[in-house]
């Protein structure tokens, strides 16, 4: 296995890593529940924990974690153009 999965891996329960792994996935925790025969309440309360342990904010960070393209995660937003405010000409 790759190290950038021993890294996030190794602080997750079993049964937390298999759900991460399908949140990298993109399934939704309606999906994970029926994947792994679970609640939607309990996938909600593992994918919490699995948030909480790696320090990540939303799915999309976990994603990009578990992913190994935890590099992205350290790059700032830009503005895209059309939202940047545009100065009026005097």
């Amino acid at each position: 296995m790759p190290s950038e999965y021993n890294q996030w891996s190794t602080r997750l329960s079993p049964r937390e890593r298999g759900v991460a792994l399908l949140v990298a996935g993109g399934l939704s925790n309606k999906e994970i529940a029926r994947e792994l025969h679970l609640s939607d309440g309990t996938v909600k309360i593992h994918v919490h924990h699995i948030l909480v342990k790696l320090k990540t904010v939303n799915r999309i960070s976990l994603s990009l974690l578990v992913g190994g393209k935890k590099e992205l995660l350290l790059l700032k937003p830009t503005p895209s153009p059309s939202l940047v405010p545009r100065s009026k000409p005097d």
